[in-house]
């Protein structure tokens, strides 16, 4: 008997939520049944973070709602909170969005209509459905970064393709036009070139990080002779070939204009630019979507630039 009083208590109180969240309108003037309306929205031409605002109007009484907000970031999905309501003509407010997520976002909306019926001796208020819709978008935006978390940047996205994680396994991919790399960059690739395990149970059985698939071009292979491997991933209980090390360095001649480091991680990629990738100083990280960090790799032709140069043996 308490959980059935407890139960009407709730509904209640969801539903007297659900009624003050009402925007506020004029009984006398609704129709006695859900009228026929429109839904439009605008979202903002050009968005480079901050509060996503988008305009949202109906073409008769009702509110807009925005029902759900979910962002899918560089290692995991994110739910925001998404509390914004527009009665009849308005703005929808994200919380605001900076470079943390950076990422797809879809929002989730949901369209009523107002009307009226007569009901216990006065009229009542209704809502009807009108229409339920999503609308996506794209947050690219770069930041600053010192060498030391730009390493940490590449290590975080190896470890992030581990067997189970997020998308499954996962191999991601740096190549690099540099003549030389600042200590904390080379001594991350330096580990992930090897590929490793995590999560080990007391059998020995591991998860696997693969290990990454590296390209470097430079006028001195001999400098990074350190980074190549080619071998095999085996440990743990599991003697045998795991996975293939695939990281190798080319000699493209004694003139090169270095410096960058293009990452295909596992849902983003990023270009690495700037004073702190070869020596001291800073890092511009530049975030995108993985086909374009795949098309800028192609379009400076890094690939033929490699298969055209000089691969060092390890």
């Amino acid at each position: 008997m308490v959980g059935v009083q407890r139960f009407f208590v709730l509904t209640f109180f969801l539903l007297s939520l659900a009624l003050a969240q009402s925007c506020p309108v004029n009984l006398a003037l609704l129709p006695t049944a859900p009228p026929a309306a429109r839904l439009t929205l605008k979202g903002p031409d050009e968005f480079t973070g901050g509060v996503y605002a988008l305009q949202a109007a109906l073409s008769a009484p009702g509110e807009v709602r925005l029902v759900r907000h979910e962002g899918r970031l560089r290692h995991s999905n994110r739910l925001y909170p998404s509390p914004s309501v527009v009665c009849t003509e308005g703005l929808l407010r994200t919380v605001p969005l900076g470079s943390a997520d950076n990422g797809e976002h879809t929002l989730k909306l949901e369209a009523y209509v107002y009307y009226r019926v007569f009901e216990g001796g006065s009229w009542q208020l209704r809502l009807a459905l009108l229409e339920q819709r999503s609308l996506t978008f794209a947050l690219y935006l770069p930041w600053k970064a010192s060498p030391e978390d730009a390493a940490r940047l590449l290590k975080a996205e190896w470890q992030a393709g581990k067997g189970g994680g997020v998308e499954g396994e996962k191999t991601i991919a740096v190549w690099g036009v540099v003549r030389t790399l600042h200590p904390d960059l080379l001594a991350v690739l330096r580990e992930i070139r090897q590929g490793g395990f995590t999560d080990c149970n007391p059998l020995g059985l591991c998860a696997v990080v693969p290990p990454a698939r590296i390209r470097l071009i430079n006028d001195n292979p001999a400098r990074f002779a350190s980074v190549v491997a080619t071998g095999c991933l085996a440990g743990g209980i599991i003697r045998s070939c795991q996975r293939s090390q695939d990281s190798r360095v080319s000699n493209v001649g004694t003139h090169i204009a270095g410096g960058v480091l293009a990452v295909e991680g596992v849902r983003h990629g990023y270009l690495l630019v700037g004073e702190g990738v070869e020596s001291a100083g800073g890092v511009e990280v530049i975030e995108l979507p993985l086909s374009a960090i795949r098309f800028i790799i192609q379009a400076l032709t890094l690939d033929e630039a490699f298969r055209s140069g000089r691969p060092v043996q390890p």
